[in-house]
């Protein structure tokens, strides 16, 4: 049976309650009846092959007709893996507003705690994920970077891992899916560390930087220099940011009440900011053009946030304390920022050692290692 709606589209009203579908009331979206008696088919093939489920989502709205006709075409509309990959092409947000409200136990704690880290992974992540991003873009987020960026601590980072792992597994009701699967896999968890110091110099960034596009070069000076977050703080800069006066920046604060702050910069230097701000790149081939940079000089490990370590501990190496070090880092706890003094520390260690055994007799030097003989 049909009907046309107020736009004079002709309208599904079809009974599927024997298979505990229901009635569905939906539009068509077309006006022609050969073009409705199609789709109307495809609802009769849906029901006669056992696809309850997406009879379900399609009344619910979650799977349009457009997608249906597409897998039809495809010869995949009775196939056991349609669901799943329809869920997959939603609207991320909305389909987290839609599932968050199913998951644990209506006002238990893990439900309150899932809408803070939906809302902080919205805020934080919006450069990877922003407004229409699909569920299935939650593959191709980097999120090693992301959680260097994330650090309000560690349980903030792992309860909005959680919170996606069971997303997933209720959206696609299956916690072992393969696309649930691959998410553990890429999206880290956070341990308690002593927190990440990588081992570059200024002449090796100098040398990361050569290996790099030239026009991409005002980017990673302008991150070492003002120590921001890449995807959460340095790409939401705009000019207005620019104190060109004072030689500082505002930091777009999206981590932590200090991270609302202005950071400056060495008047000599100020020139790599101005032309950094905005960037010219998007953070995907800001990213890609550092990797390839490092792998070809045999450091793979290093990441694109380690700048924003070089920052803080190149100022350490300086003499800078330890509350101007937290201060410009905008770290909440000073313990974040006593990993670039212990740094600091431990040098002085090993020089005051070498230079022991400098002051007692010459440094012997070792002897060369004898080749076996086969």
């Amino acid at each position: 049976m049909s009907a046309r709606d107020e736009r004079g589209s002709l309208q599904f009203d079809r009974d599927f309650t024997r298979i505990g579908v229901g009635r569905i009331l939906n539009r068509s979206g077309v006006h022609t009846k050969l073009e409705f008696d199609r789709r109307n088919a495809i609802l009769t093939q849906l029901a006669e092959g056992g696809q309850v489920d997406v009879l379900k989502a399609f009344k619910a709205g979650r799977i349009p007709m457009a997608y249906l006709l597409d897998a039809q075409r495809k010869g995949t509309l009775l196939s056991g893996g349609l669901l799943t990959d329809a869920a997959l092409e939603e609207d991320l947000w909305a389909a987290l507003d839609r599932t968050l409200p199913t998951m644990g136990r209506a006002g238990a704690a893990p439900q309150g705690r899932y809408w803070v880290s939906r809302l902080s992974l919205e805020r934080k992540a919006v450069v990877v994920l922003p407004p229409g991003a699909r569920v299935r873009d939650l593959a191709q987020v980097p999120w090693g970077e992301l959680a260097a960026e994330w650090g309000a601590s560690a349980a903030d980072w792992n309860h909005v891992r959680r919170m996606l792992s069971a997303f997933l597994s209720t959206l696609l009701a299956d916690k072992y899916g393969a696309f649930a699967r691959q998410f553990r896999t890429l999206c880290p968890t956070q341990g308690e560390g002593k927190g990440r110091v990588p081992d570059i110099s200024p002449e090796f960034f100098l040398e990361i930087v050569a290996r790099t596009p030239e026009h991409v070069h005002v980017c990673y000076w302008t991150l070492v220099l003002i120590g921001m977050r890449c995807i959460t703080e340095y790409l939401a800069c705009t000019t207005a940011n620019l104190l060109p006066e004072t030689k500082g920046v505002r930091v777009p604060g999206t981590k932590t009440d200090g991270s609302a702050d202005v950071v400056y910069v060495h008047p000599e230097l100020w020139q790599w900011v101005e032309s950094g701000i905005p960037s010219p790149v998007a953070y995907k081939w800001l990213r890609e053009y550092f990797k390839r940079a490092v792998r070809a000089l045999g450091q793979p490990g290093l990441r694109l946030h380690d700048l924003r370590h070089c920052y803080g501990q190149w100022a350490a190496n300086g003499g800078a304390a330890l509350p101007a070090l937290q201060s410009a880092m905008r770290h909440a706890d000073p313990k974040m920022t006593m990993r670039y003094i212990q740094q600091v520390e431990k040098g002085t260690v090993g020089m005051l050692t070498g230079e022991a055994l400098i002051a007692a007799s010459e440094a012997p030097k070792p002897r060369p290692k004898l080749r076996r003989v086969k």
